[in-house]
């Protein structure tokens, strides 16, 4: 295409093909360029600004992307997809209002588009308006839609609203359109305090394949520490190593377990000569990618990765990864075997009730207790160097509270 434009500059079909080449390529830069320069010669052509605006939610410039969805609104006003970006564009941008405003507009001039209800019960439950969430998902139902999301974010507003009955009820209408489904499995173990070793893979792949976009954000809400306590643990641990300089005096390897969107990649990047990552959510990794501190990383389930990786690293750390990992043993015993001798682990969990080995919370994730924690780990051959309790982040104002392990593989 570069050398079709070098023939023919202002052909605004090859722009927009050239940049959605570039999007597929990763390069957002270039790609926002080439459709900018397509809207310069065509600026009455409402998809271009369309997908600028989409080029430029994807780079979280969350301002231009709403400028851009509302000109394409302007030159095509009867076309609903441009709205619902701009309410989606609007939410990004923590314009709450304007958001829910647009999705209650569109949940009544298309009310057979499921995506929109689920979208506005999205944004009320995160506002915890537990009793707008609730009725949304009513309307859809009374219009006839009935799918596994839509009985699924009933039920999360219904358990808001105190009414766990009502939650395990929805989720399982969404289990007879699925018996196999791990995340409404998992939300009835939650609801019902039943017991569980693990968080479904699909449950989680789900759970953050939406919360990618806006989870870096998302985080400074919380007041979220486990990066920097990870960092400052590693360097505690090994204060020789220098990120200034070269790589006799970095650590060989390093592999992040559920590296997310790459948050503690970028605190322990400067310290190894390689780094890779592992996660179920591909999204993630797709923001994980875009920091640009990875040599590799993996979407996959972090125990049958390291079950089939054949290197062997210096480090091994899983921030905010065990609390989606009850039954710790396979975990622990697969990360033994993927360290050097003289290796470390640095990992967190969320500190759970003394005498239990582990229970789900009512947020979905696992809590450890310390004991659980030492026993496991001194199963799996490691000796224990240091366990603190430390603050991990917050949840609605209130401190949660976790440790900070650090494992070693013995010599021998």
């Amino acid at each position: 295409m570069t050398q079709a434009l070098e023939l023919e500059p202002t052909n605004v079909a090859w722009l927009m093909l050239r940049a959605k080449a570039h999007q597929l390529s990763n390069d957002i830069t270039k790609a926002a360029l080439d459709v900018a320069d397509a809207l310069i010669l065509d600026p009455t052509n409402a998809a271009n600004a369309d997908q600028l605006g989409q080029i430029k939610m994807a780079t979280r410039e969350y301002a231009v992307a709403s400028w851009c969805f509302s000109e394409a609104i302007r030159l095509s006003p009867n076309d609903f997809s441009y709205y619902r970006n701009l309410a989606k564009a609007l939410a990004a941008a923590d314009q709450i209002d304007g958001s829910i405003e647009l999705y209650e507009k569109l949940t009544t001039a298309e009310p057979s588009f499921e995506q929109n209800y689920l979208a506005l019960a999205e944004i009320y439950i995160e506002q915890r308006q537990a009793d707008r969430a609730a009725a949304v998902c009513a309307r859809a139902l009374d219009n006839g839609l009935a799918s596994i999301d839509l009985f699924q974010l009933a039920g999360i507003a219904a358990n808001l609203n105190g009414d766990s009955d009502a939650a395990v009820a929805f989720y399982k209408r969404g289990l007879a359109l699925d018996p196999e489904n791990g995340g409404l499995k998992h939300l009835v173990n939650v609801t019902t305090n039943l017991s569980a070793d693990s968080t479904p893979a699909a449950y989680i792949i789900n759970l953050f394949n939406k919360r990618a976009a806006d989870y870096d954000l998302s985080v400074f809400s919380r007041h979220y520490r486990v990066p920097g306590l990870v960092r400052n643990e590693l360097l505690r641990v090994r204060p020789k190593v220098d990120p200034s300089r070269a790589t006799p005096y970095k650590l060989s390897a390093i592999l992040d377990l559920g590296c997310g969107t790459g948050l503690v990649g970028v605190m322990v990047h400067g310290v190894t000569a390689y780094l890779k990552g592992v996660d179920l959510s591909a999204a993630m990794i797709a923001y994980a990618q875009t920091k640009q501190v990875y040599q590799e990383l993996e979407i996959a389930e972090v125990v049958a990765s390291m079950r089939a990786d054949p290197r062997l690293y210096e480090c091994v750390v899983a921030g905010s990864t065990m609390e989606y990992v009850g039954k710790s043993e396979d975990c622990l015993a697969a990360m033994y075997k993927r360290l050097l001798p003289s290796g470390f682990a640095i990992l967190t969990f969320l500190a759970g009730e003394a005498g239990v080995d582990y229970a789900l919370g009512a947020d979905g994730r696992f809590r450890h207790s310390r004991s659980y924690i030492e026993r496991v780990a001194k199963e799996a051959g490691f000796d224990i160097t240091q366990i603190v309790e430390e603050q991990l982040e917050t949840l609605d104002g209130t401190p949660i509270m976790g440790f900070v392990v650090t494992l070693t593989r013995p010599l021998r």
